[in-house]
């Protein structure tokens, strides 16, 4: 899994406005659904941005995993996390999204993916266990749909026009059961 961002590949890209208000609008539109999870996988999580957002908001949770190939992000963005005294509950987990098998998600327990146009293939929607909730996101000026996640039930769904710094697009929010 190669991620392939729009906003600069450096730990001052990932804290580009649009990217942050991608994640701001995802955690608003999560809280209005539920607030509280046993653990939270966010695949392709980069620096761990939104584990950082989701632990100052009103988001309540026991554990968030951030997955992502990078160890050296993962690795920079734990110890902001440590210096901002946000790391406790934050675990992180280098390895390829497609290969996880969720051992520590219940009934409670949440995968967020913002960068479904990044990663390759299904896999790792397909290992997720039925009954889950997600949080699905992607850009439409990567002809990647939604639609292609089956859902039991959909909670939220909807989009929001973004900037980043090469062009404008569209960003699709999909929140629900699996």
């Amino acid at each position: 899994m190669r991620l392939n961002e729009f906003a600069p590949l450096t730990l001052s890209g990932s804290f580009h406005k649009s990217l942050i208000f991608n994640k701001l609008w995802l955690i608003k539109q999560l809280s209005n659904i539920k607030d509280q999870f046993s653990t939270i996988y966010i695949l392709g999580s980069w620096y761990g941005n939104l584990s950082l957002l989701i632990s100052r908001s009103n988001i309540e949770f026991n554990r968030i995993v951030n997955v992502d190939q990078d160890a050296e992000a993962l690795t920079q963005g734990q110890r902001i996390a440590k210096k901002l005294g946000l790391a406790d509950g934050i675990q992180i987990m280098c390895a390829d999204a497609n290969d996880l098998d969720y051992r520590q998600l219940d009934k409670d327990g949440l995968v967020i993916n913002t960068s479904c146009h990044d990663i390759s293939n299904h896999m790792w929607f397909d290992h997720i266990p039925r009954g889950t909730m997600v949080a699905l996101q992607t850009r439409n000026d990567v002809d990647h749909s939604l639609s292609q996640y089956t859902l039991q039930k959909t909670l939220y769904q909807g989009s929001i026009e973004l900037q980043d710094p090469e062009t404008p697009y569209t960003s699709n929010l999909k929140i629900g059961i699996k």
